[in-house]
């Protein structure tokens, strides 16, 4: 899922307190602990904190739960034991860093004695920054003495992924618990499929799979003199120096930062014998990911800016040292959620109500590594483990989701954000590349799953005219855009891998005829017919829209419910938007947004959305009355209805000769969460 504020983002490892071993010790101490996630969590450290008497941004351990589960959390388990009469003060601060509220308690618990000594219930609002103070005074008895004391924060919320909350600070008798941690940059994955004995034609496919990524991504060419100069410039403005085996350099604070070793891998992969780069390339990986397993610098949630420097690094593995391929591949752990999906024996509805699905950002961001990543496994074995593995999560992404989760819905409607969203359906665009890097090998995509994804880029272009341009109401919180995220480029990869899929002599006929259609007859495909602009009414119920198509023109409808938004506001995007869905109802004639569509984004008037019913406001009470907004209304009742089907090849169950479109509305007051600008202004009657 992708990011949903600006809250500050973790970076992420095992947590443990530096542990000092002594026989005994005569009372409760902060000298020695540990800190222990409990359930499905990851623990990491945010520098969001407030000075709550330890130093502002001097860091706080962020508690992120990994799927829905009641009763997660952390411990904090102190050294020594208790004595007789021990007086114990206990203080600490936690905030919540998410625009959604979160629960729990925190307890003063006597581990020997399984047994609650105090309990505190703590419940943080989403978007309030204001620290909670929990304070605990209490004598220890004679059932307390030897025993080992703990600190508990357990959640007693539904567990969502997207409640979480951050411990600034933890003190006993006036002292605070170190989190000065020590860093275990290890990692460990347990594969649920068993090994097989490879061979060399697997060997050939993984590599000639991995090497097609590699020509996409670096190019067919060495980089110019001057290119590879200015990535020389950029890595000595970042004094990286390796003396006596220990890296150092200034500190990174994106992983964006170096983007510069893409050019080094540019250069490698047609000079691999020039040691000066392949010494610079390697530093730069040992640096970055050094920086990264020592919490210097913070996880990438969403990934945009990790694989400005994942993606290159995994495309160097012959030019890095062992304990350097080490630690690059901690980082893409870290970033993949402990390659979460992708080793699990089964991912269906109940599996994914619990556990989520896979993430667009993710697949947009990172799968390409992933792919690249078989090859940095020591066997060949392993390897042929990893590309079943990549297979298997390749066709996972390509089936339909449970719920709001991520992913493709029925309709072929794409989720992101807990409904339709097209504009980040750009992730496609890298699915689509990588069915290009595996046609012609074993482990392509079978045709029910390539069945799924053919639907879901088809809605895509239904939804659009034929030059990219789509319904202000698709887009979320950028309906300015109003672009199609699958190009040119993914549109000819696509029907050239689908043909390759679907076992024709040609490229996919349906994807090659709507090119040849837009963009000119491409001689690749073997296939030289261009399809006509394809008519009738479709119904998009996950998305609570329908679009009718025809004579090169598209009228889309867009509603919303009680459950699924139809305008996203955030604090620095979309102000004006929440009109986007009432009732919308849009003409996309031929041409871009401007000059075919009459859009300017200095004049247009967001009270006047297409076809909408609205109560025109002026613009101090259309702007968003809080930071965050998810627009909603009362009614549950939105849809549409094909009638007189087509039978046609790709949506048949959406597609008919016409149809209709119908909302139950009544606008609903008392939306959004975070910073209140103005008083309520919509009208729940």
């Amino acid at each position: 899922m992708s990011n949903n504020n600006n809250m500050k983002v973790p970076y992420l490892y095992t947590i443990l307190i530096a542990f000092i071993t002594f026989s005994t010790y005569a009372q409760v101490v902060t000298t020695s602990g540990v800190w222990t996630e409990v359930g499905d969590v990851v623990l990491s450290i945010v520098t969001s904190d407030g000075d709550n008497g330890d130093g502002v941004g001097d860091g706080a351990i962020f508690v992120d739960g990994q799927s829905t589960v009641v009763g997660q959390g952390i411990t904090h388990t102190f050294g020594g034991t208790m004595t007789s009469g021990e007086s114990i003060s206990i203080s600490t601060y936690t905030y919540n860093v998410n625009v959604s509220y979160v629960a729990f308690n925190v307890e003063l618990y006597n581990v020997n004695d399984n047994n609650v000594l105090a309990t505190t219930a703590v419940l943080i609002t989403g978007g309030d920054t204001t620290p909670a103070n929990t304070v605990f005074n209490y004598t220890a008895v004679a059932s307390d003495v030897g025993d080992t004391l703990q600190v508990r924060y357990i959640r007693t919320d539904p567990g969502n992924t997207y409640r979480n909350f951050a411990i600034d600070n933890l003190s006993l008798n006036g002292s605070y618990v170190s989190i000065s941690l020590v860093q275990s940059c290890s990692f460990t994955l347990t594969p649920d499929l068993s090994l097989i004995t490879s061979n060399g034609a697997i060997e050939t496919e993984i590599t000639l799979a991995v090497d097609r990524f590699s020509d996409s991504y670096l190019g067919t060419s060495a980089p110019s003199a001057g290119s590879l100069s200015s990535a020389e410039s950029a890595y000595a403005a970042l004094n990286i120096s390796e003396v006596g085996g220990v890296i150092s350099g200034d500190p990174i604070g994106s992983f964006s930062t170096a983007s510069f070793i893409r050019t080094f891998a540019q250069h490698l992969k047609f000079n691999p014998g020039d040691t000066n780069i392949q010494e610079k390339a390697n530093n730069t990986v040992w640096w970055v990911s050094q920086e990264f397993c020592s919490g210097n610098l913070a996880r990438d949630v969403t990934m945009y800016s990790y694989e400005d420097f994942a993606r290159p690094a995994s495309l160097l593995r012959d030019f890095l040292d062992t304990d350097v391929k080490d630690l690059f591949g901690y980082t893409l752990y870290v970033h993949s959620y402990d390659f979460k999906h992708y080793w699990e024996p089964v991912y269906d509805a109940s599996y994914q109500t619990a556990n989520g699905s896979i993430d667009t950002d993710l697949i947009y961001n990172i799968s390409d590594v992933m792919l690249a990543y078989i090859t940095w496994q020591d066997t060949a074995d392993e390897r042929y483990r990893y590309m079943r593995g990549f297979k298997r999560f390749l066709e996972r992404f390509f089936s339909y989701t449970v719920g709001t989760t991520n992913g493709i819905k029925s309709d072929g409607s794409g989720f992101h954000h807990w409904n339709a969203y097209n504009n980040y359906m750009y992730a496609y665009k890298t699915a689509a590349g990588l069915l290009y890097y595996l046609r012609g090998t074993s482990f392509q995509v079978d045709q029910t799953s390539y069945g799924v994804f053919r639907n879901a880029v088809f809605t895509q272009y239904m939804q659009a005219n034929d030059v990219d341009i789509q319904a202000l109401s698709t887009n979320g919180r950028r309906p300015e855009l109003r672009i199609r995220q699958f190009n040119q480029t993914s549109l000819k990869r696509l029907a050239i891998a689908g043909g390759d899929i679907l076992g024709l002599s040609t490229a996919d006929r349906i994807f090659a005829g709507m090119y040849n259609r837009i963009y000119g007859v491409d001689s690749e495909f073997n296939y030289s017919t261009s399809s006509p602009f394809t008519e009738g009414f479709f119904q998009f119920n996950h998305a609570s829209a329908s679009a009718f198509r025809k004579n090169n023109w598209v009228a889309f409808n867009k509603g919303f419910s009680n459950n699924m938004w139809g305008s996203e506001i955030y604090v620095s995007a979309n102000r004006y938007g929440r009109y986007q869905s009432y009732g919308a109802l849009e003409i996309l004639y031929p041409g871009d947004k401007e000059t075919g569509n009459g859009y300017d984004v200095d004049t247009w008037d967001w009270n006047y959305n297409p076809g909408t019913t609205v109560i025109k406001l002026p613009w101090d009470k259309l702007h968003a009355e809080r930071g965050r907004i998810d627009e909603l209304q009362q009614k549950r009742f939105v849809g549409a209805l094909s009638l007189n089907k087509k039978n046609s090849e790709l949506l048949s169950n959406n597609h008919g000769d016409y149809g209709l479109f119908a909302m139950d509305f009544q606008e609903q007051e008392g939306l959004g969460w975070g910073a209140t600008h103005s008083s309520n202004n919509h009208n729940n009657t």
